[in-house]
């Protein structure tokens, strides 16, 4: 397996020092993620879930009308919203009109609601998840969340400030080319060679799991 100096300097010589470093996302204090709002949450979730398989600038110039048809993400507006107010939500020009996405919207703010009346907060119950376990945030999100599985979970912790890696494409082919595996991992055992090789690289380096990711998607 590479180390993590050969993997920044395979990053640094096909983007640049200074470029890499603008690339590298942003991590919240403890503090700070737990002051995030249940707002914030919810918008960061249904901005990913739209995002997926669709062209994010088009989401990206119409989200002013997304917060706005979602009564600003309110969870406890939008869990209680009545099954006539659904549809007309569901013929709304002002955001895409994807019933399944939607739906996982509304879900999803049930979902906030619950495990933020748990924690005294949706991001207080992110900020004290530990670290270490990243998989078990991500199978939490999406077996109590809708639509928050594959990268579209680990997305909306970066999104939101919780330190993450995430398998997207060109990290999968970083670790490839590293040698950690073979193919996507898929399944839990391929995910805890990938994760032990992450740690690796923390150890090694003493950088967040976010921007060791960005650095790995960079290096390819």
């Amino acid at each position: 397996m590479k180390d993590f100096k050969q993997l920044y300097r395979d990053a640094i010589r096909k983007h640049g020092e200074a470029e890499l470093n603008a690339l590298l996302p942003k991590v919240k204090s403890a503090r700070a993620l737990s002051a995030v709002s249940d707002e914030n949450c919810l918008s960061a979730m249904a901005r990913c879930i739209f995002q997926a398989g669709f062209v994010w600038k088009v989401v990206d110039a119409k989200w002013p009308g997304f917060e706005e048809a979602f009564h600003g993400f309110s969870p406890e507006r939008l869990a209680s919203l009545k099954p006539g107010q659904v549809d007309q939500l569901k013929q709304d020009e002002r955001i895409i009109r994807n019933t399944q996405k939607i739906k996982a919207v509304l879900d999803n703010a049930r979902f906030v609601s619950r495990v933020s009346a748990e924690h005294d907060g949706f991001g207080r119950f992110l900020a004290q998840w530990p670290d270490d376990d990243l998989a078990g945030l991500w199978q939490s999100l999406s077996r109590e969340g809708s639509r928050l599985g594959g990268i579209t979970g680990p997305r909306f912790l970066r999104n939101v400030g919780k330190d993450t890696y995430i398998f997207s494409p060109d990290v999968v082919s970083a670790l490839i080319a590293s040698g950690v595996i073979d193919r996507a991992p898929t399944g839990k055992a391929a995910q805890a060679v990938c994760h032990e090789a992450f740690a690796q690289w923390r150890a090694q380096s003493g950088r967040p799991w976010c921007e060791i990711s960005m650095i790995a998607a960079c290096s390819v």
